[in-house]
């Protein structure tokens, strides 16, 4: 069994896996905001970032 989850209001991190076929689905974590981090696959952190920038419109097509 592991840790028991954080106390609220404490800056400790929860690591949470969370497991799907498709990496696109990742964007759905984009709802939690600076709240959280994908570690891996690599493939998934950089469709993270590729989506994060497009929607900031820093992609360069303005």
């Amino acid at each position: 069994m592991g840790r028991p989850p954080p106390e609220a209001g404490t800056d400790e991190w929860l690591r949470v896996e969370v497991v799907h076929p498709v990496v696109e689905a990742a964007c759905h974590l984009l709802q939690f905001g600076t709240d959280v981090q994908i570690v891996a696959p690599p493939e998934a952190r950089a469709e993270m970032a590729r989506v994060v920038v497009k929607l900031t419109g820093h992609d360069g097509d303005s």
